[in-house]
């Protein structure tokens, strides 16, 4: 038990990673204390969409919480052309985004592509025919950008083709050319173009050029979270002080420049079986991912309503966790994404960036009361009313 104990400490050690509509702000906004920070919302959309209700807007969808908002998903179809994931999610931007450009006319809307990039690298054809598809697809819903959220360039470095790396810098340095010659000939505003990024320095310094993004990105989104692995042994997955958001944003930031970074935080939950009940701290054995693994913020709300469920709140990590018989759940509450905040926004950062919206406890179960507790901590932070 001793070996085994050792060697599940090293595979956790060496892993990396990764209707509300009508809701108004319960906070105050001074005019004078409206921060300048991004806040870049990603809005996940299920494949079982309902097209024929009266209410265009997704559930969970609130235009009011961010200065961005990413919707998800779209697809690379084999002509190298990148559409709506279904004919569903065509009808929902149709009908959604001229609605919620009517509710806030401030809000950035962008789009994401998270789909099979490999084919696209394969050749300079195959880049321009991505390309100029961007193009036709961003205009033609009325999107203000895109977001390409490729987990990973040329990761793994040992099975990924010799060259995608440099060839991921080159979609991005083509994207922003298109974007910008676009908005000369058509006098239209410029569409901007982000990308979701690895956090840890394992990855980040291996799979990136950072001239290329720093020249070509108008922002990048730091997926801060999913640390420690994926092995057995319970550890925080979104630890600030240890393993360490901090030390991936000021790295990215150094990169790229703090003003165009998006530094990412968590609203759902990753979860461990642990072996025994007995055994219930950091480096516990598992037996297998846990019943709120992967899952809202919410499961971890309801978790602790449970009985027997504890609550700790790590100061070292400055991240909780709770437990409750056999399991474990790694989680960010209302207390650590606030220090989170206060963190991003006294370091002098672009903004910060949510995963995910619709993850946020939107009908304010938690506590009976509050409508998106996560992004709402993170408004009256950047907003000095904490």
């Amino acid at each position: 038990m001793d070996l085994l104990y050792c060697i599940l400490i090293a595979v956790c050690s060496l892993g990396v990673k990764a209707n509300v509509n009508t809701y108004v702000r319960t906070f105050e906004q001074p005019e004078e204390r409206i921060s300048t920070l991004k806040t870049v919302c990603y809005y996940p959309m299920s494949n079982a969409i309902n097209t024929t209700t009266k209410d265009p807007i997704p559930e969970g969808f609130n235009s009011t919480l961010c200065s961005h908002v990413i919707f998800i998903p779209t697809i690379i179809d084999r002509n190298n052309q990148i559409q709506p994931a279904t004919p569903s999610h065509a009808v929902l931007f149709q009908r959604a985004i001229p609605v919620i450009r009517q509710q806030n006319p401030e809000l950035i809307i962008m789009v994401s592509n998270g789909g099979h990039f490999d084919p696209v690298m394969e050749s300079m054809k195959n880049i321009s025919q991505f390309v100029q598809s961007a193009v036709v697809l961003l205009r033609k819903y009325n999107f203000d950008g895109l977001d390409l959220d490729w987990e990973f360039p040329g990761w793994p470095i040992t099975e990924k083709p010799k060259g995608q790396i440099h060839n991921f810098s080159i979609v991005l340095t083509e994207l922003r050319k298109s974007f910008e010659m676009e908005a000369v000939q058509t006098n239209r505003t410029r569409l901007l173009l982000s990308a979701a990024v690895a956090a840890t320095k394992e990855m980040a310094e291996k799979i990136y050029e950072m001239d290329y993004l720093k020249k070509a990105l108008d922002f990048v989104n730091m997926m801060g979270y999913d640390y420690n692995g994926w092995g057995l042994l319970t550890c925080s997955k979104y630890a600030f002080n240890t393993n360490n958001l901090a030390w991936s944003a000021t790295h990215w930031g150094s990169w790229i420049g703090k003003d165009k970074l998006m530094v990412g935080i968590p609203f759902y939950c990753h979860a461990f079986k642990l072996l025994t009940p007995l055994m219930h701290g950091y480096h516990a054995i598992a037996t297998g991912r846990g019943e709120c693994d992967m899952a809202a913020y919410l499961c971890a709300c309801d978790a602790l309503k449970k009985k027997n469920a504890t609550r700790v709140f790590d100061n070292a990590a400055k991240v909780p966790y709770l437990y409750y018989g056999d399991q474990w759940v790694s989680y960010d509450d209302v207390q650590s994404t606030t220090i989170k905040a206060k963190w991003i926004k006294e370091n002098g950062f672009g903004g910060l960036m949510t995963w995910n919206m619709k993850s946020d406890d939107y009908e304010g179960v938690c506590d009976g009361k509050t409508k998106y507790p996560l992004m709402n901590a993170v408004l009256r932070t950047i907003h000095n009313q904490i």
